[in-house]
This record gives structure tokens, sequence and C-alpha cells, in this order.
């Protein structure tokens, strides 16, 4: 475990202090969906978010070219590994889901529900960040993207 004494735990503390507040927002929204929701809507969650995320990566690896620039590092090996990985995440979470249930209308409404949620969650986390670090506030750094 990473332990961090003096200055470097304030300055740790005060760069994460605004992801305590995300942090809080997800723990009672898992909360509510678990209070009113059936455990068969709960499975129906990570098999449809499995699938957006397989999309996105069917997406990267039919096009590599377009998504890698051509390019062929560490990096762009890592993502098309985690592609992949993607893929059989997906594959994994619908046979658990479809062994158990047989709704997919089920999993529809909590990919209608889920992947939105989701999504502010880690766009909120990532613009947060990119706060902290002041690198928002620096066009040259994000407008060639």
């Amino acid at each position: 475990m990473l332990q961090c004494t003096g200055n470097r735990m304030s300055l740790f503390d005060n760069a994460t202090a605004g992801l305590k507040i995300v942090e809080k927002a997800q723990t009672f929204i898992i909360r509510m969906v678990r209070k009113f929701s059936s455990s068969a809507f709960e499975m129906s969650i990570p098999a449809a978010f499995e699938h957006f995320t397989s999309a996105v990566s069917r997406e990267i690896l039919s096009n590599q070219k377009t998504w890698t620039g051509d390019k062929e590092n560490e990096g762009v090996n890592f993502v098309l590994w985690h592609c992949l990985e993607e893929l059989e995440h997906q594959a994994i979470c619908h046979d658990a889901y479809k062994a158990l249930h047989t709704s997919r209308l089920r999993l529809f409404f909590s990919l209608v529900l889920w992947v939105p949620l989701s999504m502010a969650s880690i766009y909120s986390i990532q613009l947060y960040l990119l706060h902290k670090d002041r690198v928002i506030y620096k066009p040259r750094n994000w407008m060639p993207y």
C-alpha cells in the first residue's frame, strides 16, 4: 500500500478532494440501483456496459489505421490487446447473463440507463483531473485532437 507522509500526503489529499464528491455520487447511485432493482437488472448492467465497450473495441480493431495513425509502438499494441480483452469480457458477461435471464429488453434498458451515467462519471473525473493539472486551460494541449 502506498503511504504518504507529511507534505506529500497533503498534496495528495488536495489533488483528490474533488474526486471524493464523484465517488460519493457513484456510491449513492449504486446504492439506489441495488435498493430499487432486481438482481436480474443488476446483472444486466455489466453485460450492457461490456456490450458498449466491445462496440468501441470492434471499431478500433476494424479501423486501426484511423485510430492509431498507422503507428506501431508499445502503447498502440497495448490498446489493441485491451480491445481484444473487451471483446472477451463482452462475450463472458453476455453468456453469463443469458444463462440466467432471457430478457433482451432489460439489457437494452440497462444500456440506456447505465452508459450515460458511466460516461458522466468518467468525463467528470477526467475534466477534474485536467483542471487540477491546468491542462484544460491550455488549448495547445488539446486543440489538435
